[in-house]
Formats: C-alpha cells, sequence, structure tokens
C-alpha cells in the first residue's frame, strides 16, 4: 500500500549514500510481500524530489548524509508533504536516537542489525499503518465533549470552545479561550472525531475552526497563514490553502 491504506503493499523509499547499505536494505525487502521499493536515494535533496513523485507510504533513513542530512530532511518534507510518511531511521550511529524520535520516527536500527531486528521493524510499521488507518476512517458522529487532565484533576471540555488543535508529539494540544489543554490522542483521531464538516485541516500540524477563521493572508510558495478569531496565526500550506478558501465560500 503506498499510503499506508487497504490491502496495497507499502511504498518504500530507501535514503542513504552507502551503497551497500542500500543493497541490504532492498534485498530485506524483497522478501517481504506487502512491501515494494518505490524508490532509492543518494541524500536528503534527492529524497525530497522522489517524495514529490512517488509519495512512499515508508522510509528508511540515514542520518549522516550529505547536502541534508536525515533529521533535517524530515524537518523539510514536513513542510511539503500532503501526509507524511513512515519513518524508519537507519544509522550506525546510536547517539542520533534521540533526535530521531524527537522527528516522530517509528523506529530506529542501528547498523549492523539482524534479520530479527529488522522483522521487528517491519512489525512495528504495520502496527503503526494499522491504527493511522483506523485514525482516519470517517466519523459517524462528532464529539461534543473531551476529558482533558489537568495536574491531578480531569475536566470535562465542550469542543465548541476549541479554537484550533496543534500536534504536540504524539499528542494534541487543543487551544481554546480559556486556555491550552493537551490531550493523548492524534491529530489525524482528532480530525475524524470533531468532525470534518466543523474542523479544517490547514498543515500537518494543525486543524481550524472553520467559523473561528478571521483572515486568510497569502504567503510564499508553502501558502500562508490563517489568522484567528483570538489573534493566532496559524501557518497553511498552499494546497490546503486552495481547500479551506473552497470551504469558507471563495475562489483559490
Amino acid at each position: 500500500m503506498n499510503r499506508n491504506g487497504g490491502n496495497e503493499r507499502i511504498g518504500v523509499l530507501i535514503v542513504d549514500d552507502e551503497p551497500l547499505s542500500r543493497d541490504v536494505l532492498r534485498a530485506l525487502l524483497a522478501c517481504e510481500a506487502d512491501f515494494r521499493v518505490v524508490g532509492e536515494a543518494r541524500d536528503g535533496i534527492e529524497a525530497l524530489a522522489l517524495c514529490a513523485r512517488e509519495r512512499p507510504g515508508l522510509i528508511f533513513l540515514d542520518v549522516q548524509m550529505p547536502e541534508l542530512n536525515g533529521v533535517e530532511f524530515v524537518k523539510q518534507l514536513a513542510l511539503t508533504a500532503a501526509d507524511m510518511p513512515t519513518i524508519v531511521f537507519v544509522t550506525a550511529y546510536g547517539e542520533f536516537a534521540v533526535p530521531a524520535f524527537d522527528a516522530a520516527a517509528v523506529d530506529y536500527l542501528v547498523k549492523p542489525f539482524t534479520d530479527d531486528r529488522f522483522r521487528a521493524t517491519l512489525a512495528r510499521v504495520r502496527g503503526h499503518a494499522a491504527r493511522s488507518a483506523d485514525e482516519t476512517r470517517p466519523a459517524t458522529v462528532s464529539l461534543r465533549t473531551l476529558l482533558v487532565t489537568i495536574g491531578d484533576r480531569s475536566i470535562v471540555l465542550a469542543t465548541d470552545s476549541i479554537e484550533w488543535v496543534g500536534a504536540d508529539g504524539y499528542c494534541s494540544r487543543l487551544h481554546t479561550p480559556a486556555g491550552s489543554y493537551l490531550v493523548r490522542r492524534s491529530l489525524a483521531a482528532l480530525e475524524r472525531e470533531l468532525g470534518p464538516s466543523v474542523f479544517v485541516r490547514v498543515h500537518r500540524g494543525a486543524l481550524v475552526r472553520a467559523s473561528a477563521v478571521c483572515e486568510i493572508r497569502r504567503g510564499s510558495a508553502r501558502g500562508g497563514e490563517v489568522v484567528m478569531r483570538s489573534g493566532a496565526k496559524i501557518p497553511v500550506s498552499e494546497r490546503r490553502r486552495s481547500d479551506l478558501v473552497r470551504r469558507l465560500g471563495g475562489k483559490s
């Protein structure tokens, strides 16, 4: 499955400046019926171009590369990708594990790794894909309340008080006139639960309440920003800016 959905095979991009490392990964993936290699790149610059063309569901990514290293590549990809692929870092240097997981990597393989360790990584990728598929299924009823934890107490938050929602690691932060609240739900899950008729995705890391948008500002080729009723300014990608304009009754 190219985008980790349905019963199709997962499209894989291998990014590593060492030919031998790419050969090893390609050979291991050839033994797996539900994965297919859609491309290989020697550095982050090549990988960005391949991602735009192939839209892989999974990337095996080296950390130490010329031109653009693995962590910086993920940051650049997040600015342009409509849907982020699953990331697995592969490197000979264990000290990069923390920045790798900060970049939302699903796993971190240290070279040399065993076949069993590689299979464990693929099992983790499959589980991540299954959870993502569940989270993106359309909701039948929008949530009216959410239970949020503040210190040693939990409060019931009315969802109609939420102005916008931002990704915060594997959690999400709800922004309301009374303050912000962290919930242990992914942004994809909240997008489904809060209802696409009410909230609009403006980029990979944010949802906004359509009725709370005051202004849409066109910026660079990356899109621009949305100004909310509270004055908050949220970046918007070019593709999603067009969707938002149409949603609000205008022409992109």
